[in-house]
């Protein structure tokens, strides 16, 4: 997640996002491949590859129908799966305890709602 302005900085979300993407690489993986997606599948063969980038907004902070729309979907499946998407990385690699894990999510949920906080997930 990025944000607009620094609404972001601070907040339980942006502890959870730096624990569990640390967390991945100390498991060997990386959570931030997406930028080097089209790259990808050039390197797998294809070609005339196009990419379209998109700004998914964490909740419903922004102008417009449309993203609002977008931010509430997102923040559904955020919220809904926040807990299973955390806890093996978190448990696994980043050395916290289940209930440590249930604490830092119940707090990042709160954030998710937040509209003050202006964050998106490039896509």
């Amino acid at each position: 997640m990025r944000a607009i302005d620094d609404s972001l900085q601070g907040t339980n979300f942006n502890l959870w996002q730096t624990k569990t993407i640390d967390a991945a690489g100390a498991l060997g993986t990386s959570w931030k491949n997406s930028a080097n997606y089209g790259h990808y599948f050039e390197e797998a063969g294809f070609v005339d590859v196009q990419e379209h980038h998109f700004q998914w907004p964490m909740n419903r902070w922004p102008k417009g129908e449309l993203l609002k729309t977008i931010g509430s979907y997102w923040q559904e499946d955020l919220t809904s799966g926040l807990e299973a998407l955390s806890m093996a990385v978190l448990t696994r690699g980043g050395g916290m305890s289940k209930e440590q894990v249930l604490e830092l999510t119940a707090k990042a949920k709160i954030d998710l709602a937040d509209k003050r906080i202006h964050a998106y997930l490039p896509v």
